[in-house]
């Protein structure tokens, strides 16, 4: 019933990630219980669907030769050479395969634990199947939409009383003559772009709690009372700006933090760091079995920026900020279409936007440049710099919008 250009379409990563996912399917529902060989064929061929992704990324991305590529390919399939080829003039194409299972994989997953018994491998595949290819990230928006339908929409979740709250905690840090650090005197520019964001989305003013000039005492203060005051059923937002050597050398905060996100009862929790090295502090949540999201601007191997006015750039205080609030007021971060942005689009739209700034603007300044080269790390160097780092184990978007909850 699809429109003739929707069943000529062919995108890579789901018409190749389906016909790999359908040959592990096959094993998985027990088809190779009695050909031991034809299984080992089959994982042979997967394995050289893996191998693709490292060539593939090897020759386009590392520069590698075709004799490097060539001699990898040898060295783990014994052969197969003849393909490098094809991966000099296509680039990624080979990639779409695994990329594309893996993908399909992790759908399956989020359904099966969010739907437990209820879930239908048929059901499922009908969903995956049933409007044609299609990018990935839209199967995700179209396999989400069927784990939401099958709940019933989005509701309370457990703990909570039904009635959808916001709480927050807003933590940013700009003198440092205290602990002998470099200031970032930007006003506070990030908790006042979040605060305003938070408010216009129907939270409370007196539910958000600005740290400024925070400590370890009064961060973990605050923490607390996001544990005493929020239920299952709220949104809560711990945002943290400041220097990384700040949060790792002076609160220590690989010793308390992961303890403090854990008390806070919330199945909506979002955590966004915005600091050096920032996905090193998120990382310290990743064991919490509960739901959450977190946000780095940047990699755990990646140094931030943050303008400061006498620098004369066009954005005062943490550039990832400030693309991140200014999301949930554009209308192009609104991927999936349903009118509302949610906190892992925002995220998305501001990666893209804080990379060209960082690219155009701030490394458009030789002295600037010049500072990173000081630490040994030449970003300017990298199109892809820097990476935001996301980890969603929520599995549906989070909204700070409090009316997107009924």
């Amino acid at each position: 019933d699809l429109p003739t250009f929707r069943n000529d379409l062919f995108f890579n990563g789901y018409g190749e990630g389906w016909a790999l996912y359908a040959e592990r399917l096959a094993s998985e529902l027990g088809l190779y219980d009695d050909d031991p060989y034809g299984d080992l064929g089959r994982l042979h061929l997967e394995l050289l669907r893996a191998v693709r992704l490292v060539v593939d990324t090897g020759i386009h991305a590392e520069h590698w030769t075709r004799n490097e590529a060539k001699a990898y390919m040898d060295d783990v399939m014994g052969g197969w050479t003849h393909e490098v080829e094809r991966y000099v003039v296509m680039p990624a194409q080979a990639t779409g395969y695994k990329v594309g299972m893996l993908r399909i994989l992790e759908l399956r997953q989020r359904a099966m634990d969010r739907l437990g018994d209820d879930f239908d491998l048929k059901a499922f595949h009908r969903v995956v199947l049933g409007s044609g290819s299609m990018p990935l990230d839209l199967l995700e928006h179209r396999v989400q939409d069927y784990i939401d339908a099958e709940l019933g929409g989005v509701g309370p979740v457990s703990g909570g009383d039904g009635v959808v709250e916001g709480w927050a905690v807003l933590a940013e840090k700009d003198d440092y003559s205290d602990v002998g650090m470099n200031d970032l005197l930007v006003d506070y520019a990030g908790i006042t772009q979040l605060q305003q964001v938070l408010e216009e989305a129907g939270w409370e003013p007196d539910h958000i709690y600005q740290a400024r000039e925070f400590d370890r005492t009064s961060l973990q203060s605050h923490l607390d009372q996001l544990a005493e005051n929020a239920d299952g059923n709220d949104v809560v937002f711990v945002y943290v700006a400041a220097h990384g050597s700040y949060l790792r050398d002076v609160l220590g905060w690989d010793d308390f933090f992961a303890n403090e996100w854990q008390q806070i009862p919330s199945q909506r929790r979002l955590l966004v760091i915005d600091a050096c090295q920032a996905a090193g502090f998120t990382s310290t949540v990743s064991d919490d079995p509960a739901p959450y999201l977190s946000v780095a601007a940047v990699a755990a191997d990646e140094y931030g920026w943050s303008g400061l006015e006498e620098e004369g750039l066009p954005i005062i205080g943490g550039v990832f900020t400030h693309y991140f609030a200014a999301a949930f007021d554009d209308p192009s971060a609104d991927v999936d279409g349903d009118g509302l942005v949610s906190a892992q689009e925002a995220a998305r739209l501001a990666e893209s936007q804080q990379r060209a700034y960082m690219h155009d603007v701030v490394f458009a300044v030789p002295e600037f440049v010049g500072m990173y080269h000081d630490l040994g790390v030449f970003p300017d160097e990298d199109p892809a710099f820097p990476h935001v780092v996301l980890d969603d184990t929520i599995g549906e978007p989070l909204y700070l919008a409090l009316d997107a909850y009924p």
